[in-house]
């Protein structure tokens, strides 16, 4: 999978061809969230979206090796919780999982991966949405970053 906007110069001494090869879309399959970084591909209308219920309780981000949770990837306990028209405030896990505990969060040191379960009695009482997602790491000075390039993910619980 294509994760990131790559351009690539091809070519002999007379010819040369620029060939950009865009990221595709995130996608989200069997509740594992695969983010990606491109201009045009993570639209609002096109954003991921799981639903948590206690029958279907696990969720994992993938951000691979280019990204890295957001909102905070020094607190992965962080989310935007949303409401009809907008997700910005940015809140604690722990203020929609009333109950939550760190052992439900599990972050792979090597992969950045998150995976959230939230047992059967951690849910809230009243239906919440929250944002969970990745955005690029900081990249080395000379190379390309555009910070809009951000992935998310909406998830109901």
């Amino acid at each position: 999978m294509q994760l990131m906007e790559r351009k690539k110069r091809l070519g002999a001494r007379t010819g040369v061809v620029t060939l950009q090869v865009a990221a595709e879309r995130s996608i989200l399959k069997e509740n594992v969230i695969t983010c990606s970084y491109g201009t045009e591909n993570n639209t609002n209308s096109g954003t991921p979206v799981a639903t948590l219920t206690s029958d279907n309780n696990t969720l994992t981000v993938e951000c691979g090796f280019e990204g890295q949770l957001q909102p905070s990837p020094e607190s992965p306990l962080t989310a935007l919780l949303c409401d009809a028209e907008d997700c910005t405030a940015v809140v604690n896990v722990t203020d929609v999982l009333l109950n939550f505990d760190e052992t439900w969060l599990a972050v792979d040191k090597e992969t950045g991966a998150a995976k959230l379960v939230v047992p059967k009695g951690g849910f809230p009482e009243k239906k919440k949405t929250i944002m969970l997602g990745c955005s690029l790491k900081n990249t080395p000075s000379g190379s390309r970053k555009d910070p809009d390039t951000t992935t998310v993910e909406k998830t109901h619980f």
